[in-house]
């Protein structure tokens, strides 16, 4: 079960779409980012755009409040599709920051992030630089700080306290009442972990999105 699906199922609030890109370079789907897709001219935000087109033919479906979700590779695409679209208004992204190279242009609309990573984690190091697969990543920190400037949030982050997490970030004072919340997980490698806050993980999420 994807992430979105898993979500979904959760709440009970939300339709979860998982779209699956379709190259194996590293062993399993992955989505087009630079290397690990070794040169394929696939355009994952021509992809994704029909996909809502396909969707916006229901009526029950919203696409005026779209999320975007993942892990990993997939938290990379999440990333990148809110640097290069304006597709969602909010993403989940878990294990990846952004990648140098993919920074964020300017005339964008304003996304909200929730960012979790884990500060021993060996493929997408918590500090920046090379990964596993060779993408050059900025630190989780930064990266919700170049989020946070883009969204003309507040120039000084807080640090709120939250219960089995280690290092939380939030910035506040955004623009188009929109957020930025990073956990940095002291013992977390590649991983999510089960709760953030004292509840679960993707609980968490959904909350954050739903109140967008």
């Amino acid at each position: 079960m994807s992430l979105a699906d898993e979500m979904c199922v959760l709440s009970g609030e939300c339709i979860g779409i998982a779209p699956i890109g379709h190259h194996e370079p590293v062993g399993a789907p992955s989505w087009n980012l630079g290397s690990e897709f070794l040169g394929s001219p696939a355009n994952e935000a021509e992809f994704i755009h029909k996909i809502m087109g396909k969707l916006a033919e229901y009526k029950q479906v919203d696409v005026t409040r779209v999320f975007g979700v993942g892990m990993s590779n997939g938290a990379g695409l999440a990333h990148d599709l809110a640097v290069r679209t304006n597709i969602f208004l909010g993403i989940g992204a878990y294990t990846t920051a952004l990648i140098h190279g993919r920074e964020l242009p300017g005339e964008n609309r304003n996304v909200s992030i929730f960012q979790v990573m884990g500060m021993k984690d060996e493929v997408v190091p918590y500090k920046g630089g090379p990964g596993l697969i060779g993408h050059n990543f900025m630190s989780a920190e930064k990266s919700v700080a170049l989020w946070g400037k883009h969204n003309g949030c507040s120039s000084k982050p807080n640090f709120p306290t939250a219960s089995n997490v280690d290092r939380r970030i939030e910035y506040t004072g955004c623009s188009d009442s929109t957020r930025v919340l990073h956990f940095g997980i002291a013992e977390g490698g590649h991983d999510i972990p089960s709760e953030l806050d004292g509840q679960d993980t993707l609980k968490a999420n959904w909350k954050f999105f739903k109140y967008l």
